[in-house]
């Protein structure tokens, strides 16, 4: 689907570092062996999700990590040198945090949308409530 630019969004470590990558992929396995083989060291694949608008997602994961950028060189080809960050524990998560977000977005929209046609219709009060509180048992 190229129109919705739907790939995945990976996160990769170098193991015994706090070094990550975050990129693109149509397959993220086949780009882990590609890192691995391109990374001195095991690079172990921590999440990847499918996400739409995937280059524009990358860009903004990007732009948030922007201060914990730096160029990894001195690898084989294929690691994509640019893409990597030094991340301490928090900003791993955060990172992590961020890609469910945009894999789940469509989700979250799509709730948000149905529950503002309801609103609209005017049938708020009468919209049966009990499934809500069984979910937060």
């Amino acid at each position: 689907m190229k129109l919705l630019d739907y790939q995945y969004i990976y996160l990769m470590r170098k193991r015994g570092s706090q070094k990550h990558k975050i990129g693109i992929s149509n397959n993220p396995k086949n780009r882990h062996r590609t890192v691995n083989r391109a990374v001195d060291g095991k690079v172990e694949l921590l999440l990847s999700k499918k996400v739409f608008f995937a280059r524009t997602v990358e860009k903004s994961l990007h732009m948030t990590f922007q201060a914990s950028n730096f160029l990894f060189k001195g690898q084989g080809r294929g690691a994509g040198y640019t893409e990597w960050f030094n991340f301490n524990f928090l900003e791993r998560w955060w990172a992590r945090l961020w890609i469910y977000f945009f894999w789940m977005s469509p989700v979250l929209i799509t709730v948000s949308l149905a529950l503002v046609a309801i609103y609209l219709q005017g049938n708020w009060d009468n919209v049966n409530w009990s499934w809500w509180d069984e979910f937060l048992d």
